[in-house]
Formats: C-alpha cells, sequence, structure tokens
C-alpha cells in the first residue's frame, strides 16, 4: 500500500510580500506504490491521483489567500516505489482553476438624444424683429443633442470547465445581460460581448476546457429603445408617451451571471 508521509520540512516555504502570503511550497514523500503493472511515467499518476494528495484548487488551512495551482511528480532516482511531490500554492486571485475577474474602466465620448429614456427637447421664441417674417414672435421645439463622457467597465473572467458541449456554453452566454445585480450593476446593465473557449486537457471525461468571458458594463442598459420619429426633423418627436410613442425592446436574454461568476 502506498503511503504519503508528512511534509519534508527543510522544503518547505512561504513568500509574503507587502504583508500577505502570496506563495507557498511543500514536497510529499510517497513510498510503497506497485510497480508490478505500470509503466515508470504512470507511477506519476498513480501518485498524484492517491486520495491524501492534494488536488488542484485545495486551499490550506490558515492561508484562506492560496490555492493549490500546480504539483510538480518525479520518482525518486533509484527507488522507481518512491515518489516526491512539490505542491505550488498562489493566490486565489490569480488562479485560472476557479472563475476569475479582472476589471478595467474608462471613458468614451459619445452622442445622445435622450436622458434617462426622455428625448431632450429645446424651445426657442423667436425674436418679432427676426428678419425671417414667418419666425417672428414663433416658438419652436427642437430635440436636442449632447456630447457625453460614457464611463465604460469592462470584466474579463477566465475558468475552467469540463464539459462535452463548450459551444454550447459559448452560445448561451454570447450577448446575454445580466437577469439581477451583479458587480455593483443592476439587472440589465452588464452583457457578454465576448466568449471564447480553448483545450485545456483531453485526457479527461469530459474534456476541460479553458473559458474566456469579457463583459462590457453601461449605466444605460442594453436593451434597444425605439422611438416615433418627427419626419421633419429626423429626430423623437416631442412629448412622447412611454410605452406608446417610445418603448425599450427586449431583445437580448438574459442570465442569472452568479452561476459561474459569483460576486
Amino acid at each position: 500500500m502506498a503511503i504519503v508521509h508528512p511534509d519534508i520540512l527543510e522544503e518547505i516555504s512561504c513568500e509574503e510580500q507587502d504583508g500577505s502570503i502570496i506563495g507557498m511550497k511543500r514536497i510529499l514523500k510517497i513510498t510503497g506504490i506497485d510497480v508490478a503493472a505500470i509503466t515508470d511515467y504512470q507511477i506519476l499518476n498513480t501518485a498524484l491521483a492517491l486520495e491524501d494528495v492534494p488536488e488542484a484548487g485545495d486551499i490550506p488551512v490558515g492561508m484562506e489567500n492560496l490555492q493549490l495551482s500546480k504539483r510538480i511528480a518525479k520518482v525518486v532516482p533509484g527507488d522507481t516505489r518512491t515518489v516526491e511531490i512539490g505542491l505550488s500554492y498562489t493566490p486565489r486571485g490569480t488562479s485560472e482553476s476557479n472563475f476569475t475577474l479582472r476589471f478595467g474602466a474608462a471613458l468614451t465620448q459619445s452622442t445622445t438624444e435622450v436622458k434617462n429614456g426622455e428625448p431632450l427637447t429645446l424651445q426657442h421664441t423667436w425674436p418679432e424683429d427676426d428678419p425671417d417674417e414667418d419666425r417672428q414672435g414663433r416658438t419652436d421645439d427642437q430635440a436636442g443633442v449632447m456630447n457625453i463622457m460614457d464611463p465604460t467597465l469592462e470584466a474579463i473572467a477566465t475558468g475552467i470547465v469540463a464539459v462535452d458541449y463548450p459551444l454550447a456554453i459559448l452560445h448561451r452566454w454570447r450577448g446575454a445581460l445580466n437577469s439581477r445585480a451583479w458587480a455593483g450593476g443592476a439587472a440589465g446593465l452588464w452583457m457578454c460581448t465576448e466568449a471564447k473557449a480553448f483545450p485545456y486537457d483531453l485526457s479527461t471525461t469530459p474534456y476541460k476546457w479553458k473559458f474566456t468571458f469579457e463583459l462590457a458594463y453601461s449605466p444605460y442598459g442594453y436593451q434597444p429603445r425605439i422611438s416615433f420619429v418627427d419626419d421633419r426633423t429626423g429626430k423623437p418627436a416631442f412629448g412622447l408617451v412611454e410605452d406608446v410613442g417610445t418603448k425599450i425592446v427586449v431583445y437580448y436574454p438574459s442570465r442569472d451571471f452568479n452561476e459561474i461568476l459569483p460576486l
């Protein structure tokens, strides 16, 4: 029977930076592996698969900022029944075994003709002595257009999923909006703008795929708004009634982003 021995004490180390532990390394020794029916390299898989050997993603007690990200197994020279396994722990926020998020923010210049769903309107009364007699004393309404700096937020989520049909996940998520509050934004303000999947481990059943989701935030939401247009100005007409002359069309599907990206 194979036996997992305690850490080889002289090989244990950790790294602290700016007051936080950001890395740790340990080495386990496994003895008594039955090598009668397996090849030399299969000994390594046998050692890694033992029940008492920590697995990728394990969090060490007392160091909850870390999780196991890498295991290196090697056969002890001259003893094919003994394997040493090096364990490397890294910050949980940088690991890709579970979904982790990176955020960015910027300002984007754009123009708008509405605010809070209402058309922007201006009004002007021409002076009585205006050179154009048709305008003298006349009051006109006009649709307004303003230049704004839109706050733009972006989130990129990366993680590994074992799944038979990665395209099904990409199809469900691309173009989807958050169905409930997520990452500080109310429902409908986050959109998955891009989704990708790459093969990660083809030895598992099902295969493991590395997914990347790009998410964008808009304070105005993404469901399109349609409005009755004044054919004289080409702009939304003045005094439109909500859900009659102007309305939001539910075009994009919604998903609960907390399914795989809990925040």
